[in-house]
This record gives structure tokens, C-alpha cells and sequence, in this order.
């Protein structure tokens, strides 16, 4: 479970970062502000297309994803009209507030200290999670160990737009819920095949009879439109190499996990997947990988508007096919969470005051609903209410 670190006072917060950033380098760790109504689950950070809504009858349901994308971009062609890739979709529509796969986060702890505590004034919880890029990282790599010792830098686990890797995640949101469960499907068959494969050159100095026709019936039973035999024999070979000590184990482990891709993308729905990564992407020439599909990454956008700009924004891109967290962000990615413990009183009044407190050092700090906002349409006109108030009066020898 990650920390927790209670903060009262804007003082004991700026000496945290100060405390965070002496630790690590630059960029290891994003933010994420939220302010959660009591009985909402602390530690629960979901992207708004995976949290669960309520229909007129009470029963709980979830956004159908790729129905909702096409929809907005059918009403809204102008809108999409310039987007280059499944990603550029997403982030605009989550810049519209429409729910999508992505989770706002930014490298500014402080921008996230807004988020937290400039909700509804009724919100009397508020929280500022820090997240570990490197935790992401060691958990994407997982699959990798074969290749041997890895520095784990968080760095690896941000991606920019332009990314292919990302364009895969992204393109898995044009996916129906049935395709991206077929997918998950597909995912766990491909690791149990590995495993038999595996078998194959863990201290046997010839192939069983009955392992090879196993895998055979195994690999034969899920193939789709493709003959596996080829590729069987092609390990027969590769296993006989090893044992003759002409292949060692991390090229062993290249090679098998590259003839089961080969196996693996000539499902269906792995080509729809290519083509939906393709539509957008029409360059793309890289293999689906599973490992990839695994993934999570934190994306830096390019600054294309200046509210991501002023946020110093980003997301966090959850690939979703693992359904065991419920699509929450995994906990394990959660370093800490910082308490934003405002001051108590008989009434609400004392909380609100503790709260404007921070407010206020913010907006010191230029950080306000203005900056965060920059639209004109959110241009913060009260705060000339005084002024042209105290003028008036002037002219008016009041």
C-alpha cells in the first residue's frame, strides 16, 4: 500500500516536493489532484471511460468505448478532422471532457495541488497522488528478464505521441468490448504456448514425442487460418542448435517470442487491430507484440494547446486488457499519497477557509483557474470587481 503523508499547511507541502525532487531525478515522478466525496475509495484512480454509471434502472454500466468514439467524430467531423492517430482522438476528446481510456496527470506538483482542492467547495476529501514512472517501467519489463539485467528508469515508461508502441495501445480503444476481450483471450492462450514451447529446450536433449504432439494439438486447436507445422519444425531445428550450444538462451528467447508473434498475428482480430493502427498510421510496419499490449504508459503530448501547456500536462494510458484491477490504475504505480488535511471546525466554514489558504499561495505562484484554463471563456472577471467598484466611487466622490 503506498504511503500516506498528511499535509496541513502550504508550507509543509512545498518542503515535500522540495524533499521529492533532492531524492531523484527530473521527471521520475507525475501528479494526479482529486478531491473524492467521503465513501469513495482512496487509493481507486480510473479514467472516466471505465468508471461505473448508473442507468434509470439503477444498474451499473460502463461506456461501450469504440461506439462512443465513433459517435463523437461522426457529430463532430470538423472537430477530428485534423487528428493524425487513434491517440490524437483520444487526447482531444479528453480535452472536451468526453471519457476516455486516458487519466490527466501532470509533472507539476503544484498543478496538481490545484486539481485537488479547486473542486466543489463540498468535497471534503483531497488528495495529491504521486506516481512512480519507474514502478510503470518495472512492471512493463516484467516480460523481458530474459534479456537480462535492466536499469528500470521511469523514463522508459513515458512515451511521446508519435510513439508506435502507443499508437497500438490507442488503436485497441476502435476495438468493441468483444474484440479486446478476444484479444485478452488470445493473450493468455499465446502465454501458455510459450510455456510449452519453452519445454522444448529446458534440459532436454531431444523432444518428446508426446510434447511435441501436445503442442501441436495445442497450437493446431487455437490457430486461426494459418498452418503451424512450419514453424513447429522450425523450432525442431532451434532446439537441436541449443543443444549443441550454437544458440545461447537470451537468442533463444528472441527467436521464440518472434515466431509466436508470427503465429499469434495472423488471427482476425490481431489484423483488425494492425488495420485500425494502420488507418492512421499507414508507415506502421511493426509486429503486434503481446508484451506491448501489456503495457501502460504516461504520455508526453506535444503542446499543442495552452491549457496542456500551462498544466504541464499528461496522461497516463492504461492498455485496459487486464481486467483483474477493475481498470484502475494499478496500486503498485501509487508512491505516495499526500493528505491534504485542511483544519477542522464545528461548521465548514473553518475547512473553507484552510482551503482558500492554499488557494491563495497558488495564485501567488501565478497558479490559478485563469492559468490552469487559459480559454477566454474562463477568464476570472471577478477579480476586477474591486477595482472598477473603487473607481466608480471615486468619480463619485463617494
Amino acid at each position: 500500500m503506498p504511503n500516506e503523508i498528511r499535509i496541513t499547511n502550504f508550507r509543509d507541502f512545498v518542503e515535500k516536493v522540495q524533499m521529492l525532487e533532492a531524492d531523484t531525478y527530473r521527471h521520475r515522478y507525475v501528479f494526479r489532484g482529486e478531491g473524492k466525496y467521503p465513501g469513495f475509495e482512496k487509493w481507486k484512480l480510473t479514467p472516466k471511460i471505465f468508471r461505473q454509471m448508473k442507468d434509470s434502472c439503477g444498474d451499473k454500466q460502463i461506456y461501450r468505448e469504440s461506439d462512443l468514439i465513433d459517435a463523437v467524430i461522426s457529430r463532430y467531423p470538423n472537430i477530428f478532422k485534423e487528428c493524425k492517430s487513434n491517440l490524437e482522438i483520444l487526447l482531444l476528446m479528453q480535452h472536451y471532457g468526453l471519457p476516455t481510456r486516458l487519466l490527466d496527470i501532470s509533472f507539476n506538483p503544484y498543478i496538481a495541488l490545484f486539481f485537488a482542492l479547486s473542486g466543489d467547495s463540498s468535497i471534503k476529501e483531497h488528495y495529491v497522488y504521486v506516481i512512480d514512472t519507474e514502478k510503470i517501467n518495472e512492471e512493463n519489463n516484467k516480460s523481458e528478464s530474459k534479456l537480462g539485467a535492466r536499469q528500470n528508469k521511469g523514463w522508459d515508461a513515458q512515451k511521446s505521441v508519435f510513439d508506435n508502441t502507443v499508437a497500438v495501445i490507442a488503436a485497441l480503444s476502435r476495438l468493441s468490448t468483444a474484440e479486446q476481450d478476444e484479444i485478452k483471450n488470445l493473450k493468455n492462450n499465446y502465454e501458455a504456448m510459450k510455456k510449452e514451447l519453452q519445454k522444448f529446450v529446458e534440459g532436454n536433449s531431444s523432444i518428446k514425442p508426446s510434447t511435441y504432439t501436445n503442442l501441436m494439438n495445442f497450437i493446431n486447436s487455437k490457430r486461426n487460418n494459418i498452418d503451424p507445422i512450419p514453424y513447429i519444425n522450425n523450432y525442431k531445428n532451434m532446439q537441436a542448435a541449443f543443444n549443441a550450444k550454437t544458440l545461447n538462451k537470451e537468442a533463444w528467447d528472441l527467436i521464440l517470442i518472434d515466431v509466436l508473434n508470427s503465429v499469434i498475428e495472423n488471427y482476425d482480430v490481431m489484423k483488425n487491430l494492425a488495420n485500425k493502427t494502420k488507418y492512421y498510421n499507414p508507415g506502421f510496419d511493426q509486429k503486434i507484440k503481446f508484451e506491448d499490449l501489456d503495457n501502460d504508459y504516461i504520455i508526453r503530448p506535444h503542446f499543442s494547446n495552452d491549457r496542456i501547456k500551462n498544466q504541464n500536462g499528461g496522461f497516463l494510458l492504461l492498455n485496459a486488457l487486464d481486467k483483474s484491477n477493475n481498470n484502475n490504475v494499478p496500486e503498485k504505480y501509487i508512491d505516495t499519497v499526500w493528505i491534504i488535511d485542511l483544519e477542522k471546525g464545528d461548521d465548514d466554514k473553518a475547512s473553507e477557509v484552510s482551503r482558500q489558504e492554499f488557494l491563495e499561495q497558488l495564485r501567488y505562484m501565478g497558479i490559478d483557474q485563469s492559468f490552469v484554463y487559459p480559454e477566454l471563456e474562463n477568464f476570472i472577471c471577478t477579480d476586477y470587481l474591486e477595482v472598477v467598484d473603487s473607481t466608480l466611487n471615486n468619480v463619485k466622490g463617494e
